[in-house]
C-alpha cells in the first residue's frame, strides 16, 4: 500500500523552510528491505505553509508477519529550524 507522512511545522511560519527526510531500518525496526521502497528527498515550506507530505510505497510478500516497523529521520532544517 501507500503510506502517507505529513510533517508539520511550529512556531514562525513566515520564513521559508526545507527539511530533508529519509526512510531507514532502525535497530529495534521489524521491516526488511524488501517491505517498502526506500524514500528521501527535501520538503520545502514557503512563507505561510506549516504541513508537507511524502509518501512512502510499502510491499505485500508471500509471508504474512503482522505489523512491520521502519524509521523515517528528518536532519538539515533550514532557515533556524529545529527538529522535535
Amino acid at each position: 500500500g501507500l503510506m502517507t507522512f505529513t510533517v508539520t511545522r511550529t512556531g514562525d511560519a513566515a520564513a521559508d523552510q526545507t527539511v530533508d527526510f529519509a526512510t531507514s531500518i532502525g535497530a529495534g525496526d521489524s521491516a526488511e528491505a524488501a517491505d517498502f521502497i526506500a524514500n528521501s528527498g527535501t520538503l520545502t515550506f514557503a512563507a505561510g505553509v506549516t504541513s508537507q507530505t511524502f509518501t512512502v510505497q510499502t510491499t505485500q510478500d508471500a509471508v504474512f508477519e503482522g505489523d512491520e516497523t521502519f524509521s523515517v529521520n528528518l536532519s538539515n532544517a533550514t532557515n533556524g529550524g529545529q527538529i522535535a
